[in-house]
């Protein structure tokens, strides 16, 4: 458990949003559950993980997010 915690303190330090998930663990999962192409819906986008994985791994997206900051460093890691 200490390696986990460490991990997710050490992300949120980079980015700065408590419910960053990584990348790595983000892609695997669209990989297992969608085909190039697909559409994928973020209601709760935060700072863009799942918007990157999906332009990286050529599905189309939606991101959805309230708090003007979180749009803001979404909008700047996916372009």
């Amino acid at each position: 458990m200490k390696k986990i915690n460490s991990f997710y303190s050490s992300y949120y330090k980079i980015v700065g949003n408590h419910h960053q998930k990584p990348i790595d663990l983000i892609t695997k999962m669209i990989l297992h559950s969608s085909k190039e192409g697909d559409l994928i819906l973020d209601p709760f986008c935060g700072s863009g993980a799942v918007c990157i994985a999906c332009k990286e791994m050529k599905r189309k997206w939606i991101g959805i997010e309230l708090e003007v900051k979180w749009v803001r460093v979404a909008r700047g890691r996916v372009n």
